[in-house]
């Protein structure tokens, strides 16, 4: 029997409680099932008419107990949650049935051909209502009274099998046509020595989504009192999901990134596949686990003595393609557990580095426009074509074309991941032609990784490059020929600072016990021509006693123009308990030029830590103190922000907004936060509710929000706390999921429901009962309640009056008149009446 799984009171509408304490709220219906039909059967002879009258219990003799009406409802299939919708339910033939729609269809999987095609263009046919069963014969299907949710069971063998968190293209939302602002504004000013520095600086972010395209344009607006105004536009461009293809377009300005070749920017049109349409577990590299089961036997995979993924597979090979990227190294056990207790093991080699893809997966990138942003006379013409192809657990081959008019470069390689680490090589041909000479070189890169189990180390990334004399990257071979064509003073000297040799490693120690952890990178880079290097070294240790955290840290450079050394030891201890989060951070640094030290408070204020502040005093090596003071305050409109720092010989301050702004065709809608991907709540009449997850986040008085930080091609909760909520507003639902395109709006729904909550406390004239469980319905018919246990009716009513109807089957029991006043004083929340239910004769 499936599980029913317990909601608060606050999250569940009265309706919904008073029905759920009629039909057992926490026990499902099918406990009381009998053998014959499998539902529910209670005996009317058991409860007694007022006027001696058979009480009609038919409606509760099924699953679906629910009176007449449309409901929004969460899906549960096989025990997952898989989306939200709207349904409607009818009385057919004395049942209750649930009537099957197309967006119920699509929330399940269903392989194709296992509905008819006959069948599916019913689902279009609006006077039609026909239970699942009709559609899926084998599906069982009933709403759960108690969470508002329509459990699915359907057997696997007729669902198209999906990667772990996989959504469905369909359920993809381009979202709504919408102006996008997102802002970020600051104003600063300084004092020292009575000479006063302001500046005031405004990024933005305009977008425009129409039908699925998103246009955008981020730019910069900086001011200073010694200079004047500055406008930068940075970025212009169009993009565009294409599903099929689980690619993305964009036209315009854009940026390669840089896996293969250097990353460049440009102008013109870049198409690429996107991994964020793939699911969690195909992104990244993992390898494919194959193997044989001799029995119905659950498969385990583990990664240091972690358990990683667990499932259950049929007798014969089985191959495990979806298993969530790990990072980068340790080897997977698996074990093979057969029905009779039987065990086996075998070990997968695993270690990653970014050129690995997982077999079968293709990564492309086109690009094709003209050069921007380097700063030379000439932005010539570019195109860039890279291609990764997973050929099979241990083998991913790779390769890319990049060239201009006088720069061309051709990149081969592969990588392979073995027991020994992963390991990628490639070699890159360059020709850079200028009107002076033509150079022609090679550079030969090699990136290993690997985690060592038994020492608990990992190699994350040890990278190594060397270039021939004649090699030059794009950026450096554009800087050669435009000088060329414009020979200054000094560029011959450039040739001979190209690039040599580059080194560099990452390592990572975690010690038993309690004896924390080590790191080390370091980096070491010579040029051509020059005897001169550049060396870069960081090492640290941290740890932690008790409560108190701590870390020493060490970083080394050494450069054409000197070295520097710095010690740093930092400490944070929390300062009690509950969710106010506060800390208390020092840090502690030596360099040639002395010691500083650093204190600061850190905290949160408010009941949703919508305010943040830091308070700190500095003593730096010119034993000169200051103190200053940070502040964030985060409201239902916008972030504000401010700092001031006050010292011996200098003061600042600052002030500054961030958020967004929303322009639709019906309204304008204002937030805090602002992020590539948003929904906006629609919960109409419902202001003041909160967006949980989102620190003083509340929907405005139009019932509207943005959330931001939303994963795109994954499906998002969004959940909302009717805390704060007018008292004649009910949400019908309080969860809500949403599949977004990257850069979409997507518009989420929240049904809600306005009147005055009314208590009544009602009987017949002559004191009797009213019949338990009867319907209770306005002048229209529409369905607002039932009679609960005490003679007790809970609705939801407009101001004014109102007439109701009991109804016990098709028999018009009695009817109540209700005068709502205005100002009623309300009792926790409710305007409670006590009055006769008056005998009606219509029926």
């Amino acid at each position: 029997m499936p599980r029913t799984r317990r909601i608060p009171f606050s999250r569940c509408s009265m309706p919904g409680l008073l029905l759920a304490g009629l039909l057992g709220c926490d026990i499902q219906l099918s406990a009381f099932a009998t053998p014959a039909d499998g539902y529910a059967s209670f005996d009317a002879h058991m409860l007694r008419h007022p006027l001696d009258e058979k009480i009609d219990v038919t409606q509760f003799n099924h699953r679906h107990a629910l009176p007449p009406g449309s409901y929004d409802v969460g899906v549960m299939l096989n025990e997952k949650y898989v989306g939200f919708t709207r349904l409607m339910v009818k009385n057919n033939h004395d049942k209750s049935v649930v009537c099957t729609t197309r967006s119920l269809i699509n929330l399940i999987p269903m392989k194709a051909g296992e509905i008819e095609s006959k069948k599916m263009a019913e689902l279009d046919d609006s006077g039609r209502c026909r239970s699942l069963d009709y559609w899926v014969p084998s599906a069982r299907a009933y709403i759960d009274v108690s969470t508002l949710q329509m459990i699915i069971s359907v057997p696997q063998v007729l669902l198209m099998q999906r990667a772990q968190n996989e959504v469905d293209p369909a359920q993809w939302d381009d979202g709504v046509n919408a102006l996008i602002l997102g802002y970020d504004t600051n104003y600063y000013q300084s004092k020292q020595e009575g000479n006063v520095y302001r500046s005031f600086y405004n990024g933005n972010n305009i977008g425009l989504n129409l039908w699925g395209f998103m246009f955008r344009h981020r730019g910069s607006m900086n001011w200073q009192n010694n200079s004047g105004t500055h406008y930068q536009s940075l970025r212009n461009y169009i993009e565009h999901g294409i599903s099929t293809l689980r690619s993305r377009i964009i036209v315009g300005d854009t940026d390669t990134s840089g896996n293969m070749f250097d990353s460049f920017s440009l102008r013109g049109v870049m198409l690429y596949s996107d991994d964020n349409m793939l699911p969690d577990s195909r992104r990244g590299y993992a390898p494919m686990i194959r193997g044989v089961a001799e029995t119905n036997a659950r498969v385990s995979v583990r990664q240091n003595n972690v358990l990683l993924y667990e499932t259950t597979v049929s007798p014969g090979p089985f191959s495990i393609d979806d298993l969530y990227p790990t990072g980068y190294g340790g080897d997977l056990t698996v074990t093979i557990r057969e029905s009779d207790g039987r065990e086996s093991q075998f070990m997968v080699p695993y270690a990653a580095v970014p050129q690995l893809v997982r077999p079968g997966i293709t990564r492309y990138s086109l690009s094709a426009g003209t050069l921007r942003n380097m700063n030379r006379s000439k932005q010539d013409a570019v195109t860039q074509l890279t291609l990764q192809r997973g050929i099979n657990n241990l083998l991913t081959g790779y390769g890319g074309v990049l060239t201009t008019r006088d720069y061309h470069a051709f990149l081969l390689g592969g990588a392979i991941g073995s027991s020994w680490g992963a390991l990628a090589l490639d070699a890159t041909q360059a020709q850079t032609v200028t009107q002076q000479r033509h150079l022609s070189g090679q550079s030969y890169r090699a990136t290993y990784s690997k985690e060592f189990n038994a020492s608990s180390s990992t190699m994350s990334i040890s990278a190594w490059r060397f270039s021939s004399s004649g090699y030059l990257g794009l950026n450096d071979a554009m800087y050669a020929i435009d000088n060329a064509r414009h020979p200054e003073s000094g560029s011959p000297g450039f040739i001979l600072q190209s690039p040599r040799s580059r080194f560099s490693a990452s390592l990572a120690q975690r010690f038993p016990a309690k004896w924390g952890q080590l790191y080390l990178t370091a980096i070491r880079q010579s040029y051509w021509g020059n005897r001169s290097k550049n060396n870069q070294l960081q090492a640290g240790y941290s740890n932690a006693f008790g409560s108190l955290s701590w870390s020493l840290s060490v970083n080394r450079v050494n450069a054409l123009d000197g070295a520097e050394t710095q010690y740093t030891l930092g400490l944070s201890v929390p300062l009690g308990g509950g969710e106010r989060h506060t800390h208390l951070n020092m840090n502690l640094s030596h360099d040639a030029e002395g010691m500083t030290s650093q204190a600061s408070l850190n905290s949160t204020l408010g009941a949703r830590q919508q305010f943040d502040y830091a308070l700190g005093l500095r003593h730096d090596s010119q034993q000169r103190t200051s103190a200053n003071l940070a502040a964030n305050w985060h409201t239902s409109y916008t972030s504000l922000q401010g700092s001031v720092e006050q010292g011996g010989h200098s003061q600042s301050w600052s002030g500054g907004l961030n958020g967004s702004l929303v322009a639709l065709a019906d309204g304008v809608v204002t937030s805090p936060w602002y992020s590539e991907t948003m929904a906006l709540v629609d919960a109409p009449h419902a202001s003041g509710a909160k967006v949980e997850g989102h620190s003083g986040l509340t929907l405005n008085p139009q019932g509207r929000a943005l959330v931001p930080y939303l994963l795109p091609y994954r499906l998002n909760e969004i959940m909302l706390d009717p805390q704060g909520m007018p008292a004649d507003v009910e949400l019908k639902s309080t969860r809500q999921q949403t599949a977004p395109h990257t850069g979409a709006l997507v518009k989420v729904n929240f049904s809600t429901s306005r009147g005055r909550a009314v208590l009544i406390h009602s009987t017949l004239p002559n004191g009797k009962s009213l019949p338990f469980g009867a319907a209770v319905q306005d002048e229209q018919g529409n369905h607002l309640g039932l009679v609960a246990q005490g003679d007790l009716i809970y609705v939801r009513l407009p101001a004014g009056r109102s007439h109701l109807k009991i109804r016990s089957g098709e028999v018009t029991v009695c009817s109540l008149s209700l005068q709502l006043m205005p100002d009623a004083a309300l009792e926790n929340g409710f305007e409670r009446f006590s009055q006769p239910c008056l005998p009606t004769s219509s029926h």
